[in-house]
């Protein structure tokens, strides 16, 4: 996959749209990150040109007062 960069420009947006368009596209919750996690490996062994295994694991604690 090759990137190519046809034309660069500056645009210039006012401070409350920005605001709109980067509240939309933050991470919300734990899946929105997981998504980003994964494809940001994903997209990195893609660059690098290899293949591998993206693995997650999850260590749940008890807080005190659970049984």
């Amino acid at each position: 996959m090759t990137r190519k960069i046809v034309e660069q420009r500056k645009v210039e947006l006012d401070g409350t749209r920005r605001l709109i368009q980067d509240s939309n596209l933050a991470i919300r919750d734990i899946y929105d990150a997981l998504l980003e996690l994964i494809i940001n490996a994903d997209d990195r062994y893609q660059i690098l040109g290899t293949s591998g295994k993206i693995e997650i694991g999850l260590i749940r604690r008890r807080t005190a007062g659970e049984s």
